[in-house]
């Protein structure tokens, strides 16, 4: 389970020390903290440094970091929603692309066209590592709603579903069956049917919004698990 840290109040501690000199968004960052809550009055450039606002993300008065969570998997193919060719891949049912802090679907289905060039699918060498699809992105809390929950299909198949969307930021994984990318590097349409979609606006008194939301992506990836394959080896080494 997530764990939450709370920097109220700290004293003498290396958190308190980083607030004392403006650099405690790189101490949150540095110490592996997933997710914080502060009092509002700390969460300024003064205390935690310049440009902040681009390295955290606010989850309903919890605060999370921006990292990379695939930096240690094969990447294949691997999209953002600020990225100029974003309206390729984030075709219908998404309220963007264009947006560095990522984009809201509306409405409850969206679509994916993803692909990876032909023979770039990872180490032919580890059949027991599928390809995974990818998001990080975090859903809406709303109030008296179930968790966000997504089905998944793939040019019309199901591959999943009930995969639970956290309401804070984090990467969920799918693991991809056979069959699912096209060898010629054609894209494949990834589905997201989501469980509710709702209307900001609706639970938020002083919200203008009328979009239909429920999950906001940053990125997309399609990915293999990097493994070590040096330790399975049963061979004697040479003499």
């Amino acid at each position: 389970p997530l764990q939450v840290v709370n920097l109220d109040g700290l004293v003498n501690n290396p958190a308190y020390m980083a607030t004392a000199r403006g650099e405690l968004g790189n101490y949150i960052v540095d110490a592996g903290i997933d997710a914080f809550q502060m009092r509002p009055s700390f969460l300024q450039d003064y205390f935690m440094g310049p440009g902040w606002r681009e390295r955290f993300v606010d989850c309903a008065g919890i605060w999370v970091p921006i990292r990379d969570p695939f930096s240690q998997d094969i990447v294949l193919a691997s999209h953002r929603t600020d990225e100029t060719t974003a309206s390729q891949v984030f075709r219908y049912g998404w309220s963007g692309p264009g947006y560095s802090h990522g984009i809201w679907n509306d409405g409850t289905t969206a679509s994916l066209n993803l692909a990876v060039a032909p023979g770039s699918e990872g180490p032919s060498d580890a059949p027991e590592s599928p390809v995974q699809l990818g998001l990080y992105g975090t859903s809406w809390p709303f109030t008296g709603l179930p968790n966000q929950t997504v089905r998944i299909t793939a040019d019309g198949r199901e591959i999943a579903r009930d995969v639970e969307l956290p309401s804070i930021l984090r990467a969920v994984r799918v693991d991809l069956p056979e069959g699912v990318l096209h060898p010629d590097g054609s894209p494949t349409e990834f589905v997201l049917h989501f469980s509710h979609a709702e209307r900001l606006k609706d639970f938020e008194p002083t919200s203008q919004d009328l979009r239909r939301i429920s999950y906001n992506i940053r990125d997309v990836v399609l990915v293999r698990k990097a493994a070590d394959h040096r330790q399975k080896s049963t061979e004697p080494p040479p003499d």
